[in-house]
C-alpha cells in the first residue's frame, strides 16, 4: 500500500500491483493502482467498533456466540464459558459444552427454540437455567438473530447470553414473601372473623340481659332511683314517675333535695 497526498493536502492510500515488462526494448516496471482509502477507513472503523463492543460486553459480562448453521459449528467467546462455569479446554467443543451445561429440564425446549428461530417461526428470545460443575444453578437470558441467504435459508445464528440469576433469585424471594403474606392475611382474616363472631354474640347476650334488667326495673312495684354523689337523680323507674306524677324529663337530672 502506498500513501499519497493530493494537491489540496488530503491524504489517501493506493493499492499498487507492480509488474516487470519490456518497454521500448528496456526492462521497465508497470504499476497499476486502485484507491483503497475508503476501504481502509471502513476497516479501521470496524476495528474501533469491534473494540468498543468488546469493552461493552466485557463490562456487562455479556457472552457472544456464533452458530454456523451449515457446518453445525458453535463458537463461543471467553465470557460464554464463564457463564457456564467452565473453561474452553473442558470440552471438545462449544456445542457439547452448551448441551452438557443446560439443565435437563430445559434441554429439549432449548433445541426446539433454536429450530423455531431457524425456521423463522419466532425470534430467539428466551431464558433458561444451566448447571455448573459444582451443581449450582444459574439462570441465563438469551437473544439471537439469524442471517439468511437470498433464498431465506439460514446461514448463521449470532446471539448473546447474560446472567440473570440475581434477578431470578429476587423474583423468587418476592414470590415467597407474597405467598407467606397471603397466608398470614388469610389467617388474620379468619381470626378477625372469629373475633367478630364472638363480639356479636357477647353484644347479643348483653342486649338480651339489658332488656331483661330493663323489664324488671320498670316493672317493679317499688320506686327505684339512682342518685349520684352530688344528689342528682340519674335513673328513675316507671313506678317512681307514677308516685310523684312527674314526667321522666322532669325527674332525671333533678336534685334529690
Amino acid at each position: 500500500n502506498l500513501k499519497y497526498i493530493t494537491k489540496s493536502g488530503d491524504t489517501g492510500w493506493l493499492d499498487f500491483a507492480p509488474e516487470v515488462i519490456n518497454y521500448d526494448g528496456k526492462l521497465s516496471i508497470l504499476a497499476t493502482g486502485i484507491d483503497i482509502t475508503e476501504r481502509l477507513n471502513s476497516e479501521k472503523e470496524l476495528i474501533n467498533l469491534s473494540e468498543r463492543l468488546h469493552l461493552a460486553t466485557n463490562a456487562a459480562h455479556i457472552g457472544i456466540w456464533d452458530l454456523d448453521v451449515v457446518s453445525n459449528k458453535l463458537i463461543w467467546d471467553n465470557t460464554m464459558f464463564q457463564l457456564y462455569g467452565i473453561t474452553a479446554d473442558s470440552f471438545s467443543g462449544a456445542y457439547e459444552a452448551w448441551e452438557a451445561g443446560l439443565h435437563p429440564e430445559n434441554l429439549a425446549r432449548g433445541h426446539e427454540e433454536i429450530q423455531m428461530a431457524l425456521r423463522d417461526e419466532k425470534e430467539f428470545d428466551t431464558e433458561f437455567c444451566v448447571v455448573w460443575p459444582d451443581q449450582s444453578i444459574h439462570y441465563l437470558k438469551a437473544n439471537a438473530i439469524v442471517q439468511r441467504d437470498v433464498s431465506g435459508n439460514p446461514l448463521r445464528m449470532i446471539g448473546t447470553n447474560w446472567d440473570i440469576t440475581e434477578n431470578k433469585t429476587a423474583q423468587e424471594e418476592i414470590r415467597k414473601m407474597n405467598a407467606e403474606l397471603e397466608i398470614k392475611v388469610e389467617k388474620r382474616t379468619k381470626e378477625l372473623a372469629e373475633i367478630n363472631k364472638i363480639l356479636h354474640k357477647e353484644i347479643e347476650v348483653r342486649s338480651q340481659t339489658e332488656e331483661r334488667i330493663s323489664l324488671v326495673y320498670n316493672a317493679s312495684p317499688y320506686s327505684i332511683i339512682l342518685v349520684d354523689s352530688k344528689g342528682i337523680i340519674r335513673l328513675a323507674n316507671y313506678t317512681t314517675r307514677e308516685y310523684f306524677g312527674y314526667d321522666v324529663s322532669q325527674i332525671i337530672g333533678a336534685n334529690i333535695s
